[in-house]
């Protein structure tokens, strides 16, 4: 059972900026089992509820006696449909008022008038079609004659009262017998509060709000409802707001409870979202978030290539990923043009919010559906809503795909609602803007690097700039190899391959605290100078060491030990202290070892030949177990064209560059 507030107002509706976060329309609850449709009080809340309905069906509105509540049938579309059968049930003294005030109506006088019941306090009306589901009216207010409901069924059970006193039956008890054992309960103000926490009720819903309380005020009385939560009862206190869902019935064991959201929710996740400089962490809080919203089964964010292009960052199917976890792969490091070919091109290119009911009913539009996913997986995709985003700057920084909202009684795809499209809109703008801030600052470490990495250069001949970008770019390729052995998605990695690529540059940063005449000194170094130029390791660290930005830590291991080898011979510093071996070596230090060496082979040096890739090969592999990681070498031969086109983007400098200089090579 789906219990959704459609409206919170006592008296009269109030729309307003101030009031735009719990909503203004007067009172109305909806209760959704499997198809059925069931409405406690009509206020003009009514409206949008209807709204959302399908061509044709079958409801059943309960009326409390307020007479505030009504305002939402005058003038309500499924009153004046023949393909809609509505049934109006309300307490006997209210008949009267509602010919006069509401069915005066000419169009509401002929055949499609609803049917009405005149209800008694303890009278029972079986739902049609449902099983042990049934709705008894109770008496809760003598002075107006009103009437309260309690909705039972095999999902739960569920108790409204649309008035506010209760003092003419709490005394005797009344009010106990009405909420025991009962999941949820939306009651009028807060006079229930004791009753409901007496009869323990899991969670209470307050609603029927003055029409003057702006969301500030109601913001408030929320905080002062959560923090008044009784620990023993563990019961969860509602201020009621437009749109708030919950599922009955209540299962202690594996359903997390919907937490009360303030008015200022999304200032809230946003703020907490600037923290992290982890762009996936960011991604998938974005897409997590957005799905909760939506009730999305599925979702996916896709970002904005360096070319052009969009590449799937994040994606989030738990029930088929679950199932198959292979199928995750299945796009990953594929890349989508901006075109109005596909959904998600089309969005981008235009700017514009997709909402589509369904996917293979989509005649008539510029874009189509690609069903390859849907064929190679056997999933069905059929609502969807394609957001793009865009820095404050105007740039297009990604789109955010949903698909299939679900509905939670029935389990099956429900068209996404219109009225999320804004706050979305507006969510993935405010995260564009904190992805564009992250990426600002991550260009502006990378261009310090690059100046360390050219300052380096000057320093040491073998050191050149091409040198350190093939290292680099080696060590991106061979973090990939691994990480896709481990089971992660290429997509997942973009960051981080970024990140080793710039860190792994440094790895010889130290070497600017050693003096020229050990650095430039022809010949073979003495067992000294060999100490000393050990100590670049632990020089480059400390260069390292004053900032705190996640790829500078990752450059500093880098520095310090990548003249660590796997049998723990290597070194870390001027001494033997420090040693490590095998994987206690940091990962990023066993990968740019390959690289670094690797290169230094092939590469012309002053002091050996350039020997072929066939030949370096073979001998990383004679090393392979003993100076280096055995599955970092076998992604070496993996990546072996990967690792030719690399030495092709970044060919070794003229050699004029390096005359007058003389080079030695390190034990």
């Amino acid at each position: 059972m789906e219990i959704i507030i459609r409206g919170i107002r006592e008296n009269v509706p109030n729309f307003s900026p101030e009031t735009a976060f719990y909503g203004g329309n007067t009172a109305i609850v909806e209760a959704r089992l499997s198809e059925c449709r069931v409405f406690f009080d009509a206020g003009t809340g009514l409206l949008n509820a209807c709204s959302g309905l399908p061509e044709s069906g079958e409801c059943h509105i309960f009326l409390t006696g307020n007479p505030h509540h009504l305002l939402g049938l005058a003038s309500n579309s499924i009153l004046y449909s023949p393909l809609w059968k509505v049934h109006l049930y309300l307490p006997r003294q209210l008949e009267s008022w509602l010919d006069q005030y509401i069915f005066t109506t000419p169009l509401l006088s002929g055949q499609n008038n609803p049917s009405r019941r005149l209800l008694d306090p303890n009278d029972v009306v079986s739902l049609p079609g449902h099983e042990k589901a049934n709705v008894r009216a109770c008496q809760v207010n003598h002075s107006r004659q009103g009437l309260a409901y309690r909705l039972v069924s095999n999902e739960g059970a569920f108790f409204y009262a649309g008035f506010n006193e209760t003092s003419d039956f709490s005394a005797a008890g009344q009010g106990l017998e009405l909420l025991t054992d009962v999941d949820l309960a939306v009651v009028a103000n807060g006079h229930w509060l004791d009753l409901a926490e007496k009869a323990g009720v899991p969670r209470l819903v307050l609603t029927n709000h003055p029409a003057t309380m702006t969301d500030v005020e109601l913001d408030a009385w929320q905080q002062v409802l959560s923090q008044q939560r009784n620990n023993n009862s563990g019961q969860i206190r509602y201020v009621a707001r437009e749109g708030l869902n919950l599922t009955l019935p209540v299962n202690y064991a594996h359903q997390v409870f919907n937490k009360p959201q303030l008015s200022n929710w999304m200032n809230i996740f946003l703020s907490k979202l600037a923290n992290s400089a982890d762009e996936k962490v960011i991604i998938n809080q974005i897409l997590s978030k957005t799905r909760e919203l939506t009730g999305a089964e599925a979702g996916t964010i896709f970002l904005v290539n360096d070319d052009g292009s969009l590449y799937f960052a994040y994606t989030q199917n738990e029930a088929l990923f679950e199932a198959n976890p292979k199928i995750k792969y299945t796009f990953d490091a594929a890349n989508l043009p901006i075109s109005h070919q596909s959904i998600v091109g089309y969005a981008a290119f235009t700017g514009l919010t997709v909402n589509i009911k369904d996917v293979y009913d989509m005649a008539g539009e510029h874009y189509t559906f690609n069903r390859e996913f849907d064929d190679i997986t056997g999933y069905r995709t059929q609502s969807m809503l394609t957001i793009p985003f865009f820095a404050h700057t105007g740039s297009l920084i990604g789109v955010l795909q949903l698909i299939n909202s679900l509905d939670p009684v029935t389990g099956r795809p429900a068209p996404f609602p219109h009225d999320l499209e804004l706050p979305l809109k507006k969510l993935v703008n405010e995260a564009a803007n904190i992805i564009e801030r992250n990426t600002v600052v991550r260009n502006s470490i990378y261009q310090n690097i690059n100046r360390m990495i050219n300052f380096a250069a000057l320093r040491d001949p073998t050191e050149t700039g091409p040198h350190a970008e093939r290292v680099g770019a080696m060590a991106a390729r061979l973090f990939q190899g691994h990480a896709v052995k481990m089971g992660r998605l290429v997509s997942d990695i973009r960051n981080e391959q970024k990140d080793i690529y710039m860190a792994a540059m440094l790895h010889d940063l130290g070497k600017l605290g050693i003096t020229d005449s050990i650095l430039q000194k022809p010949g073979k170094l003495t067992e000294v100078e060999f100490t000393i130029m050990r100590s670049h390791t632990a020089l480059g660290a400390s260069l390292l060491a004053r900032e705190n930005e996640p790829i500078i830590s990752l450059a500093k291991e880098i520095a310090l030990h990548h003249h660590q080898k796997w049998n723990g011979l290597g070194y870390c510093g001027a001494n033997d202290n420090g040693r490590l071996a095998e994987e206690d070596i940091p990962l990023s230090a066993r990968i740019t070892a390959v690289a670094d060496v690797f290169d230094a082979l092939v590469s012309p040096r002053c002091y050996k030949e350039t020997w072929s890739f066939d030949r370096a090969m073979e001998y990383m592999f004679t090393e392979s177990g003993k100076h280096f990681d055995p599955d970092i070498v076998s992604f070496l031969a993996e990546s072996k064209d990967e690792i030719r086109s690399i030495f092709l983007r970044f060919p070794e400098w003229p050699t004029q560059k390096l005359e007058g200089k003389i080079c030695h090579p390190e034990k």
